[in-house]
């Protein structure tokens, strides 16, 4: 497997977890080229998932999502294998019992919530790379209170505060 695709995959991944979201399977598939075989690319994956953490940590394979938000089987076999108390805690026997999508949504929080955990630990930001929504270099502005007179532009109450007409707010 070309070392581009999964440096680009862990990438993906990494910042799927950093910023607390999910990593879409179209977009998991898009990376790639459509000649590579779909068993390809789950090595791929397997590859990158075993590189960021060994599934006893954290399973980042969490992130990727379908359309109704949840990963595909492939995560739920290897949660159940790691992790089978947790799953048998959530779900009963698994000789016995399927996972409902109440009971996966359950799963994949928890696991999503480690995957948080760890990357903030083990794979912090870059200090050459600006969190999201963090500013620098921003000075602070002093913002004066505009001046109301109720008695021009017709002044109406809009809950706690009246708002002149020109939009500008005034204290009751």
């Amino acid at each position: 497997m070309d070392t581009s695709l999964t440096t680009h995959l862990t990438r993906l991944l990494l910042h799927a977890a950093r910023n607390r979201r999910v990593l879409p399977y179209t977009r998991f598939h898009s990376i790639f080229p459509h000649t590579i075989p779909l068993a390809a690319r789950h090595a791929a994956l397997a590859s990158v998932l075993e590189h960021l953490s060994d599934c006893q940590q954290a399973d980042y394979g969490v992130l990727l999502a379908r359309d109704n938000g949840l990963p595909g089987p492939e995560f739920f076999q290897r949660f159940r294998k790691h992790r089978l108390d947790e799953y048998t805690a959530v779900v009963g026997d698994p000789r016995y019992h399927n996972a409902t999508m109440k009971q996966q949504r359950l799963i994949v929080d928890t696991e999503r919530a480690r995957v948080y955990a760890h990357v903030a630990t083990h794979f912090p930001v870059p200090a050459t790379q600006p969190q999201k929504g963090v500013f620098h270099d921003v000075q602070p502005i002093e913002i004066e209170p505009a001046s109301c007179d109720r008695n021009q532009g017709g002044a109406r109450a809009s809950g706690r505060f009246r708002v002149s007409g020109d939009g500008s707010e005034c204290q009751p």
